[in-house]
């Protein structure tokens, strides 16, 4: 019988977005101190391209390193976790068994529209698991089990092994965290200057309405709804899992 097995890619959210962001605030310091220290405006035009070449390569380099390839199999007395980034040469990769019996916690963490598994071993290492998304759910095997039957699956084994079963409890994630929604609600200001930017072009500013640009013109119209979507769907699942959490009286 074939071991059960997950097979995803882990998408670093968190990671891209604040790398992304220092990335900006790099580049607009950069060509600012560029702009006072350098005088003659043909030294200076280099300065800016290569500011903006080196963060070009930077913003390819970020989004190649945020996907990582993860893989979870149970087995007789433990779970075999391997990693890997999807892209070679921009991570490490990370191969180890972890005993049932070195199983700390389990918990079920909603990472912005994804839904992840964590494993917390005792000596403190912290495992993820993220689900398919949906456009890679129409390859996935059809052996391949949901994540939440897998971690169920991982139960049972713990249970079968003769260890005390550990829980699956729901726990809070970067996004719901005090650091992840502020990063959430700058982004949300951030969007909303773009909508508001964009829309005054179209009405005021003489922007003509073109096939080639329209789409771009809806999805900035329409980033401050989504971004919205998610500060609220991140501040409920706190509020969930910090009452959940609470002792009773």
């Amino acid at each position: 019988m074939t071991p059960p097995t997950y097979e995803s890619v882990f998408r670093r959210k968190e990671f891209a977005i604040v790398s992304l962001l220092l990335l900006v605030v790099g580049m607009f310091g950069a060509i600012a101190l560029a702009v006072i220290l350098i005088e003659d405006g043909n030294d200076l035009l280099p300065v800016i391209l290569w500011t903006l070449g080196l963060v070009f390569v930077g913003i390819f380099f970020v989004f190649a390193a945020a996907f990582r390839v993860h893989r979870w199999t149970i087995e007789a007395t433990g779970i075999r976790i391997e990693e890997r980034q999807k892209v070679p040469l921009t991570g490490f990769s990370r191969r180890t068994f972890v005993a049932f019996a070195d199983i700390a916690e389990l918990r079920n963490l909603e990472s912005g529209f994804d839904g992840v598994i964590e494993l917390v071993a005792r000596d403190g290492t912290v495992y993820r698991l993220m689900r398919h998304s949906v456009l890679a759910r129409a390859k996935v095997p059809e052996a391949q089990p949901d994540l939440q039957a897998f971690a169920a699956a991982l139960s049972q084994a713990i249970a079968a092994a003769g260890v005390l079963p550990v829980p699956l409890t729901e726990g809070l994630s970067f996004w719901n965290r005090r650091a992840g929604l502020t990063v959430i609600a700058a982004f949300l200001i951030f969007s909303i200057v773009i909508a508001a930017a964009t829309l005054w072009a179209l009405l005021g500013g003489g922007l003509p309405y073109r096939p080639r640009i329209g789409e771009a013109i809806v999805i900035f119209l329409a980033l401050p709804f989504g971004v919205g979507y998610l500060l609220h769907k991140s501040l409920k699942r706190r509020r969930r899992v910090l009452v959940a959490a609470r002792p009773l009286p």
